[in-house]
């Protein structure tokens, strides 16, 4: 059985363009039309009027994906979202599942100046299925692609039972999935369970896909499998150049 939801999490502080705290006016109107916000300093709120629940993917439910797509975008004059994009990803359908569900959303606009503004928001669009040995497992499955390449689609396989190690654990495989949708040299990137890793490793000897694409031609990708049972661990941020 499988349970969704979503949870608007942030309407980020202040106009886009941000001037020191000192200097910045406490309201002013928008100096030109479309330009987009930030709630603070004037600027309201929008407020959510109607949502959908998302839909779950054939492959993310069959293979128990769970976990949460992370959005940012726009609320525009008319209280549409606009310009959605994934921050986020959990893969095997899922981002495109949220996306879906989060453009049908309607708003009472944000307003300065009593008249409607563009903001930016972040949205968190969860995904939960209810199978007991894998309550509290998180899994993201991420492609790297090249640009026309479409992703693999997983057709047949299913994610690990939880660890027996309590406390939070984490484990990370880098798979190759080849021109006839078979996994190649998976291989184990990081893991706080040995025995979680060689379980997932025998799991994932079974999957099957429909091979990615690139011009009418299937080809091999390579993707990273990241499963978290507990508490997920922060993202850790690029390195300045």
């Amino acid at each position: 059985m499988a349970k969704t939801g979503v949870l608007l999490i942030a309407f980020w502080l202040t106009p886009v363009t941000i001037l020191p705290a000192q200097m910045q006016p406490p309201s002013e109107a928008p100096r030109s039309a479309g330009e987009v916000y930030r709630v603070g300093r004037g600027v309201s709120a929008p407020v959510a009027a109607y949502h959908v629940e998302p839909d779950y993917s054939q492959e993310a439910r069959k293979a128990g994906f769970q976990g949460t797509v992370g959005l940012s975008m726009e609320v525009d004059e008319q209280g549409l979202p606009k310009n959605l994009k994934v921050v986020k990803p959990l893969g095997v359908g899922l981002d495109e599942k949220a996306i879906e569900a989060v453009q049908q959303w309607r708003f009472s606009p944000a307003e300065l100046n009593g008249k409607p503004v563009v903001v930016q928001a972040a949205v968190e669009v969860n995904f939960r299925l209810l199978f007991a040995n894998r309550d509290g497992q998180i899994a993201r499955l991420n492609f790297t692609l090249q640009p026309g390449t479409t992703r693999p689609e997983l057709t047949r396989g299913e994610l690990p039972g939880n660890p027996a190690t309590p406390g939070d654990q984490f484990l990370r495989i880098r798979i190759q999935v080849d021109e006839e949708g078979k996994l190649r040299n998976s291989t184990v990137l990081e893991s706080t369970d040995e025995d979680w890793a060689k379980k997932a490793l025998g799991e994932l000897s079974s999957w099957r896909f429909q091979p990615a694409m690139a011009n009418g031609i299937t080809v091999q990708v390579e993707g990273v499998l990241e499963l978290t049972h507990g508490r997920e661990r922060p993202a850790v941020p690029k390195a300045a150049p």
